[in-house]
This record gives C-alpha cells, structure tokens and sequence, in this order.
C-alpha cells in the first residue's frame, strides 16, 4: 500500500449518527461514561437532537461538539448498563470502539443517568 492509499483509507469515515438514526426516539441516556481525568461524559437524546455534554461535579455541563461518531465516546470509560443498546450498535456498526468498564448489576434503571442542559430541564425533558 501507498502512503496515499493509506491516508485515502484513514480519511473514510462513516456518517454522523444524530437523533433521527434512531429508531426509539424517547428522551434519554444514550451513552454515559468519563475521561481519563475523571471529567462525567453524558450523551443523550431530547426532542429528537443528540446532546454531548461534559462536566464535573457541582457543575453545569457543557455541550461538547461533536465531528465524528468517535466523538460521542469519553478516552476513558463507559458504564454499559447506564447506556443505549441502539446507540452502542450504531457506533459500533460504524467502526467506533466503546471503551466499556464492568457491568454493574447494582444501578437502578433511569432515564438520564448524567446531567444534562439546563435548557433541556426547562423544556420538562427530565
């Protein structure tokens, strides 16, 4: 292979995955994880549009734009029971590795599992 082969086969990226990608279009978690320096990461459906969203706690999250589908995944961990199967599915059917941590039989069921936009709340999404 060529250099120029090679760069042609690492410019290829799948699509973007955005809200309407989905098939269940009910307002939630999609993905819930952290960063390596122990930032929460929160990526959720409201009103048919993907939200990424970073924060610390006691802190507002900040909405974290997104490129690629490699976007949606924190570089450290991911809980696999606080996050979307359908979602999961898409990146991974998209090439994208989801860094999963162990799964956890102890966390109860919810439909936001991180913090999300304040203007998220005020439109009664919670």
């Amino acid at each position: 292979m060529t250099k120029q082969e090679y760069e042609s086969l690492c410019e290829r990226k799948a699509p973007l995955i955005c809200g309407n990608d989905l098939k269940n279009q009910d307002n939630r978690t999609l993905l819930w994880g952290y960063t390596t320096s122990r930032t929460s990461w929160h990526v959720y459906l409201a009103a048919g549009v993907i939200h990424t969203v970073m924060y610390d706690y006691g802190k507002e999250p900040v909405e974290r734009p997104v490129a690629s589908n490699e976007d949606y995944v924190p570089n450290k961990r991911v809980y696999p029971e606080a996050s979307d199967f359908e979602f999961c599915k898409l990146l991974i059917d998209r090439g994208v590795c989801i860094p999963y941590t162990s799964f956890s039989t102890d966390r109860a069921q919810q439909r936001y599992y991180g913090e999300i936009l304040s203007s998220d709340m005020e439109g009664g999404l919670m």
